[in-house]
């Protein structure tokens, strides 16, 4: 379980700020040949571009709760009860100038298929952001 705090939490699922301890968890989700088949090139990310680009990306993201940012970003998805790490999810602008719109994204290891993970940690940064949240593009 991590050091950062649970930002949104769901009946299942807790969600969080990524620190610089999750970066072998994020090296072996991206390595996954499996988790990336349909996702860019559709081969594994290498660990080079995990640590160097992927990561800091993620760790770039650090609203605060009540901040514009915090209802934006990347967030660790863990299961509630035990911590165990399940992918993440993000929510972004879609464009330069478009903070009132953002895109929903998801990367979830292969334990947390077809379980209903995607549905409910998709669900969760747009319910509990309340109204301030931005309209979200599917």
């Amino acid at each position: 379980m991590s050091a950062s705090p649970v930002l949104l939490r769901t009946e299942r699922l807790a969600l969080r700020r990524f620190t610089p301890d999750d970066a072998e968890l994020v090296v072996a989700l991206h390595g996954d040949p499996e988790v990336m088949r349909f996702i860019g090139t559709g081969r594994p990310v290498d660990r080079e571009t995990v640590l160097e680009r992927t990561l800091p990306e993620f760790l770039s993201w650090s609203g605060r709760p009540g901040e514009p940012a915090a209802a934006l970003g990347v967030w660790a998805a863990e299961v509630a009860a035990t911590g165990e790490f399940l992918g993440w999810f993000e929510l972004r602008p879609t464009g330069p100038g478009q903070a009132g719109e953002a895109e929903l994204g998801y990367r979830l290891c292969r334990a947390a298929w077809g379980r209903g993970c995607a549905t409910e940690g998709a669900r969760a940064p747009r319910t509990s952001s309340g109204r301030s949240s931005p309209r979200t593009a599917f």
